[in-house]
């Protein structure tokens, strides 16, 4: 029994010994699996393979895993902060300037179209007579030093002899010489300024007209066209508001400046007007004015507050061919004379 003890004791002697030896390989296991924590999360982010990873340790594992998140959790930050768009204060002071510029740009081109509007405005009316002094249109009688005459005669004159005069009509495209043939009344029925022979004509007076524009009726023939020209604009008058809205038109001569009142736009007969009437005849002038001032043609046009009188006035009959075309008519522009003007 004893020597069972002893051996029996031995034995647990044995058994313990055991026991610590595992012990301490246990500790020094675990201190290694300790110092391999520390750097394990940096191996297996570089070469640990999934086999690698199942055999280390708990704690390894936890690094290696938390190193991970941390790798995975850094770059959408890092990518966020690539793309996130960036304002500072000095962008927005920019962008304001910017805008502030903009704004004072288009305060210029506003203002430059402005003047240009009311240079444009004062041009188209530069040929209203100096002397009308109010809406009524009445026009004060003045004496005026000769001014600069706007057209240059002498060129127009070594173009072709026969001109003599020149007019125009605002906001129409009526801007045209006036000629006169001596040989043949009817010449610029069918020749323009340059000779040439051309169903588009010219400006023209007759021979039963002074080229001074002193008789009682003077008559201007020019046709009405397809592509606007000549006095095809004439018709523009058959409009109340554009014949209430453009009163005057002007006649140029080499020594003068004459102002015409648009008082009468109708339609009338065929006849030649100065070879029908006899305007040495203060009568028959007369009843002519009348015929004029009271149209028998219901679309006729008349300005309100004129009078025509034989024996003061005298007036400018513009004659084209009507619109659409009837022969048996004509459409008839009466200008009374309103003021002369010297030219030097």
């Amino acid at each position: 029994m004893a020597q069972h003890d002893a051996s029996g004791k031995h034995s647990a002697g044995n058994h313990s010994s055991d026991r610590s030896s595992q012990e301490t390989k246990k500790i020094e296991t675990n201190k290694s699996a300790a110092s391999a924590s520390s750097s394990a999360p940096t191996e297996k982010i570089k070469t640990a393979s999934p086999d690698q990873t199942k055999e280390m340790p708990r704690a390894a594992k936890t690094a290696a895993k938390t190193a991970d998140k941390g790798v995975k959790a850094a770059a959408p930050a890092a990518e966020k902060k690539t793309v996130k768009p960036v304002t500072t204060g000095a962008a927005e002071a920019e962008a304001a300037q910017q805008k502030k510029r903009t704004g004072i740009i288009a305060a210029i081109v506003i203002i430059v179209v402005l003047i240009a509007a009311v240079i444009g405005f004062m041009a188209m009316n530069s040929n209203k007579p100096a002397e009308v002094q109010n809406n009524d249109m009445e026009v004060v009688d003045v004496e005026s030093e000769p001014v600069d005459n706007p057209v240059d005669f002498a060129a127009l004159q070594a173009q072709n002899p026969d001109v003599y005069g020149f007019m125009n009509i605002p906001n129409t495209n009526v801007d045209l010489p006036i000629l006169f043939n001596a040989e043949n009344d009817n010449y610029y029925l069918t020749h323009d300024i340059d000779g040439n022979s051309t169903i588009v004509g010219a400006i023209y007076t007759q021979s039963m007209n002074k080229q001074d524009f002193t008789d009682p009726v003077t008559v201007l023939y020019g046709h009405t066209l397809l592509n606007g020209t000549m006095f095809s604009e004439l018709h523009k008058f058959e409009d109340p508001e554009f014949f209430e809205q453009n009163p005057y038109f002007t006649i140029y001569l080499p020594n003068e400046i004459l102002t015409y009142e648009a008082m009468a736009a109708l339609e009338y007969d065929d006849k030649h007007i100065m070879n029908t009437y006899d305007f040495t005849n203060e009568t028959v002038v007369q009843e002519f004015f009348d015929s004029m001032q009271h149209p028998e043609a219901a679309n006729s046009l008349v300005r309100e507050g004129e009078e025509l009188k034989a024996d003061t006035d005298k007036i400018v009959v513009l004659s084209t061919c009507t619109q659409p075309a009837n022969d048996a008519k004509r459409f008839l522009l009466v200008g009374k004379l309103m003021s002369r003007q010297p030219t030097k």
